[in-house]
């Protein structure tokens, strides 16, 4: 097998993560690797309500769209992926717009939520404040 080569940034941000993670039971998780003070990160509320808005839209045009999506959510709900919003919380935040992906010729999923890590807030975006960290799988390459 092939060595991943690893920039020492890319091995103290994979030290950092594997130190954070923990087990609660039913899953793993672990802390967001950020690249400086996340207090420096912008409100992404603003962003966040007029996606939903643009999305609630598109539902009322569609609303097999609207059914499907909110089952995919209320499924992320239920596991604890994600959170509702209630306007009472006290950290700092990056509210994750979110949008579907259609894909009918898909047996299993035809849609699919994205939780868009890139769309900016006051010109940055949540992937402008978190490390990317080390690729961890090698380049597979394929003869026939």
């Amino acid at each position: 097998s092939k060595k991943i080569a690893m920039t020492k940034e890319d091995q103290q941000v994979l030290a950092e993560a594997e130190k954070s993670i923990k087990y609660n039971g039913s899953r793993y998780q672990m802390k967001i690797p950020w690249k400086c003070n996340n207090n420096n990160v912008p409100s992404t509320k603003e962003l966040a309500l007029n996606r939903l808005k643009s999305l609630t839209k598109r539902f009322n045009r569609d609303t097999d769209l609207k059914e499907k999506y909110t089952t995919v959510i209320n499924e992320y709900l239920c596991k604890d992926y994600i959170t509702e919003v209630t306007g009472q919380e006290n950290e700092i935040e990056w509210l994750l717009p979110h949008f579907p992906v259609i894909r009918p010729d898909h047996e299993t999923t035809k849609v699919r939520v994205v939780f868009d890590a890139a769309a900016k807030a006051n010109g940055k975006s949540l992937n402008d404040f978190i490390h990317v960290g080390p690729k961890l799988q090698a380049d597979l390459s394929m003869s026939f």
